[in-house]
C-alpha cells in the first residue's frame, strides 16, 4: 500500500516509517524536517522525505492525493506559546486540514489519527486538544481510526521508560492501581506495530479508549 505519514521525522513517526517498510509498503514521510541526519540505517534510504509544513504550504496534497492511507502523527507534548508552539496548531489544525482535503478526493484515502488513551492534570490541556481533533475526525465521512496509546515509551527518552515501570509497578498495587488504570505503557516499536496491523486491515486493542 501507498502510505503517508505526517510527522513521520518524529519520534513515533520514525518508528511507524521503519515498520511500513519492513513489511514492503511505500511510504512517504512528510514534516517540516524532512529526513532526519541521525537516520542513516538502510530502511531510512526507503522513504521518500518530503520537506513540506502542513500549515504554511500545499506541497503535500500530491502525496495524500495518492495515498491508500493517511497517518497523523504530528503533535507536541508541551505548550510554547512564545514560539507559536501550542496545541491548536500542532494537534487541532493539521487534522483540520488533512480532513478538508480528503473530503475534496472522489475516491479519499483512509486516515489514522494518532491521539492519547489519558494523560495526568498539567496535561488536560493536551488532552483538550485531543479530543477536539477526535471530535473533528468522527464527524468526517471518509473512513478514520484513531489510535489511543498511553504513555510511548523508549531508550531514546530514558524518562518515558522510568515512567513507564513506575506505572507498571504500581498498577500491581490493589487500590492504588485504580489511579492508574487509563495508562497502559507500551514501548515506542509495538506502538508502531500496532498501528501497521491497523493500517493492513487487522483488529488492535487500541482503536477504543481503555479504562
Amino acid at each position: 500500500m501507498n502510505i503517508v505519514i505526517f510527522g513521520g521525522s518524529g519520534f513515533i513517526g520514525t518508528a511507524v516509517c521503519k515498520e511500513l517498510i519492513q513489511r514492503k509498503h511505500t511510504v512517504t514521510s512528510i514534516s517540516r524536517h524532512g529526513q532526519p541526519d541521525r537516520l542513516t540505517d538502510e530502511w531510512a534510504r526507503n522513504v521518500h522525505w518530503l520537506h513540506s509544513d502542513i500549515l504554511n504550504d500545499t506541497k503535500w496534497q500530491t502525496a495524500v492525493k495518492e495515498a491508500d492511507w493517511v497517518i497523523d502523527a504530528i503533535g507536541i507534548l508541551k505548550e510554547d506559546p512564545a514560539k507559536n508552539s501550542t496545541y491548536d496548531r500542532f494537534i487541532v489544525e493539521p487534522i483540520k486540514r488533512i480532513a478538508a482535503f480528503l473530503n475534496q478526493q472522489t475516491m479519499p484515502a483512509k486516515c489514522l489519527f494518532l491521539s492519547a488513551n489519558n494523560a495526568p492534570f498539567p496535561f488536560q490541556r493536551y488532552m483538550q486538544a485531543k479530543r477536539e481533533a477526535e471530535q473533528l475526525l468522527n464527524d468526517q465521512t471518509f473512513p478514520h481510526t484513531i489510535i489511543y496509546p498511553s504513555l510511548v515509551m523508549d531508550q531514546q527518552r530514558p524518562t518515558s521508560v522510568l515512567g513507564g515501570k513506575m506505572i507498571l509497578f504500581f498498577k500491581k498495587i490493589p487500590v492504588v492501581n485504580m489511579l492508574f488504570k487509563k495508562y497502559d505503557p507500551i514501548t515506542r516499536q509495538n506502538l508502531a506495530i500496532e498501528i501497521a496491523n491497523v493500517v493492513e486491515g487487522q483488529n488492535s486493542l487500541l482503536t477504543q479508549r481503555r479504562g
